[in-house]
């Protein structure tokens, strides 16, 4: 594969991963997350970080909304994958 090639691809797959970004998010986490970064830093570091925060805060959500399986459903879902 050509070196522009897969550099756009990599392009692509962070551009779409921002896209999937949940369109809110609370400014104090983004600005704490910033405040923990070296001086320098790249794009792809803080778009890693922006991704984890909206995954921890979609996942307290579905926490609050009930959206979660007890142990035994979690192995009973993961037995039909793993068997």
């Amino acid at each position: 594969m050509e070196r522009n090639e897969v550099r756009f691809k990599k392009e692509l797959n962070l551009a779409t991963r921002v896209f999937n970004l949940k369109k809110e998010m609370r400014k104090t986490s983004v600005l704490e997350s910033l405040d923990k970064l070296p001086d320098e830093f790249s794009i792809d570091e803080i778009i890693e970080r922006l991704i984890i925060l909206e995954k921890i805060d979609k996942g307290r959500q579905e926490v609050k909304d009930g959206k979660i399986n007890t142990e035994e459903q979690a192995k009973a879902k993961l037995s039909k994958w793993l068997n």
